[in-house]
């Protein structure tokens, strides 16, 4: 798990990430991690990660999953932790890389800040942000919305792809046992002016969702809950389309 650059905790009892997964940092891969505290609730996490680029070629959104970089991903994680909840700043550095059909690489690079502050004394209750941009970095943002970068074959070059990422959500305490939680997210995407736009007219350019739901608790460990959820996406080519959810889900915890 990329712990050292992701959201401060779960988002609040969400059923799954469709369709609300665009303004998310997640990724699961092997890593090496080093944590070092700095001071009263502070600490540094540095990793090094099994790198991985996603890339397209101009004319297809399909992804391809290259395993041919030859520097592992870079990643850093600044973390507090206080009373009134955590805060914490991130920042990744790597390669992106490709073999065929010709050699090319690239760099990319992201910087992350989030956090979550209490709203009571019981910490029953919180809100929790999180804000992420980033060059080529596609991979960890949006469960690879986009493309880390896009191949040009009249080039031969990887073309940049630019990431804005935000999600922020609120868990309100109703009643005991009882609660509610409120969430949305967002993310866009910039592609390189070198792409000429009729290669790109079917590569995803933006999407946000809001959802909301209640959960019940009847006895320890058993959690009923049901959600709505709208999301929007719009590609390049200015085409879009919704999705409207409700979900239902029961939990036993153990």
């Amino acid at each position: 798990d990329w712990s050292t650059f992701q959201y401060p905790g779960a988002l609040p009892e969400t059923t799954d990430f469709v369709g609300g997964a665009e303004g998310t940092v997640f990724v699961r891969q092997p890593l090496v991690r080093y944590s070092a505290p700095l001071g009263k609730g502070t600490t540094l996490h540095v990793a090094v990660e099994n790198p991985e680029s996603a890339t397209a070629t101009a004319g297809s959104p399909t992804l391809i999953e290259n395993g041919t970089d030859h520097l592992p991903d870079f990643a850093a994680r600044l973390a507090y932790t206080a009373g009134f909840g955590e805060l914490s700043l991130a920042a990744l550095g790597r390669q992106v890389r490709v073999e065929a059909p010709v050699r090319a690489q690239t760099t990319g690079f992201g910087i992350s800040a989030a956090g979550k502050v209490f709203l009571n004394k019981e910490k029953t209750g919180d809100i929790r942000l999180m804000a992420t941009y980033g060059r080529n970095i596609s991979r960890y943002v949006g469960i690879n919305f986009a493309p880390d970068a896009v191949f040009l074959p009249a080039t031969g070059k990887l073309e940049d792809v630019t990431v804005l990422a935000v999600t922020g959500a609120v868990r309100i305490p109703l009643a005991p046992g009882l609660r509610a939680n409120v969430m949305g997210s967002y993310q866009s995407v910039d592609y390189s002016s070198n792409l000429p736009s009729a290669t790109i007219a079917s590569f995803n350019k933006s999407a946000w969702s809001g959802a909301a739901n209640v959960f019940y608790s009847p006895v320890k460990n058993v959690d009923l809950g049901i959600e709505y959820r709208h999301g929007q996406r719009a590609l390049a080519s200015g085409a879009t389309g919704k999705v409207d959810r409700f979900e239902f889900a029961a939990k036993y915890g153990f």
